[in-house]
């Protein structure tokens, strides 16, 4: 199966951590990747632009993820809290 591009939204906080600041990242899926933990991982990693900041800290980690009659549910490692 070939390759899927999307866009997703992605949403991180500004300098005073009061507002989310939508950001548009283009990303493209192989058949093995799922789009919640490729989201997930982006927001990890945190914003590539200056002035945002991350709104999940960097040494999270993925436990589970899946998805069940369109709810997403995610089981984050303790460094989320």
């Amino acid at each position: 199966e070939e390759p899927k591009a999307t866009t997703v939204t992605l949403y991180f906080s500004d300098e005073e951590a009061m507002y989310l600041v939508p950001v548009q990242v283009d990303v493209t899926l192989k058949a093995e990747d799922q789009l919640e933990a490729t989201v997930l991982n982006l927001l990890i990693a945190g914003p590539t632009i200056e002035g945002l900041y991350a709104t999940i800290p960097p040494e999270t980690k993925i436990k589970n993820i899946y998805t069940n009659d369109g709810i997403c549910y995610v089981d984050l490692s303790e460094e989320f809290v």
